[in-house]
């Protein structure tokens, strides 16, 4: 846990000063144990693990700073919006790679049209015999 609280102080800019004493690492430990608020739950814990805060999720306390939380939110929403971008183009891509195969063959929407009208026609045609 003391290591975790160490990295938060370097994280946060704030070092040691050998000349300030002991008293100075107190007030830091004390200042990270009140922002250390938020309780985790599993996906949050996965979360974290995902975007390279802690090693596994085992490694991941109870309770972690709002802060170092927010951070992993971000990094998430980042990267799936990411993800979504890299999925919508790559969906556009097929559409369009379909719609020209589909334009090779001959086929159109107003072809499948004039067709469905036709059969519209020749069905009420036979109902009217």
């Amino acid at each position: 846990m003391f290591s975790l609280l160490v990295k938060y102080a370097f994280k946060k800019g704030i070092l040691y000063n050998p000349r300030c004493g002991l008293s100075t690492t107190k007030a830091l430990l004390e200042e990270v144990r009140i922002n250390a608020t938020h309780r985790v739950n599993n996906f949050e814990k996965r979360c974290l693990v995902w975007t390279g805060k802690y090693k596994t999720i085992e490694e991941v306390p109870g309770l972690v700073p709002q802060d170092v939380m927010e951070k992993a939110r971000n990094r998430i929403r980042i990267r799936l919006a990411n993800i979504m971008m890299i999925l919508t183009a790559l969906g556009c891509f097929f559409i369009v790679k379909s719609g020209k195969k589909l334009r090779d063959e001959g086929d159109s929407l107003s072809k499948r049209s004039m067709d469905w009208h036709q059969s519209l026609k020749d069905e009420a045609a036979k109902e009217a015999k």
